[in-house]
């Protein structure tokens, strides 16, 4: 993979997840697949859709890992 293009994937998720982290919670249900009962929602918010307690340490840790595998290619 070319440099610029693990930049600017990099660069899209610094932006989503900032724009998550400052998010005031899960949002409206109709934008997950199987509402409050969405998987992925569940992982990061509670069914009123707060911020679980440790969700915003999972992004980042998901966001450090696509950039570990962007650079090196492999686990």
């Amino acid at each position: 993979m070319e440099i610029g293009t693990i930049l600017g994937f990099a660069i899209a998720a610094v932006v989503a997840m900032v724009a998550a982290l400052f998010t005031k919670g899960a949002g409206p249900d109709r934008r997950w697949k199987g509402g409050r009962k969405d998987p992925v929602r569940n992982m990061f918010f509670r069914e009123d859709g707060s911020w679980r307690r440790y969700g915003r340490l999972g992004i980042v840790l998901v966001f450090i890992l696509l950039v570990y595998l962007g650079y090196v290619g492999e686990i």
